[in-house]
């Protein structure tokens, strides 16, 4: 498993322990403040794969957090590609 898959794992359980509101205003300041140099130095990433993965990683939470019927929390067994 590459570094970006375990990178976007803690993420999202960091996000689920700190984050109780993904909607509120000033999540995403508050998740770049914690999140981006432990990305760089424990996961070895660019920076601009550090701030995509937590966005990344961010982007799915909300959309765990905001459905009605919440199933499992989410997990990441592949990465994704986003195309612009």
């Amino acid at each position: 498993m590459n570094n970006y898959v375990k990178a976007i794992r803690f993420s999202l359980f960091w996000l689920k322990e700190n984050v109780r509101n993904p909607e509120e205003k000033g999540v995403l300041g508050k998740v770049h403040e914690e999140l981006y140099t432990k990305l760089r130095e424990e996961y070895d990433l660019p920076s601009k794969v550090a701030e995509d993965c937590y966005r990344d990683a961010l982007a799915i939470y909300k959309g765990w957090y905001n459905n009605p019927r919440r199933g499992r929390f989410p997990r990441v067994y592949k990465p994704t590609v986003w195309l612009p």
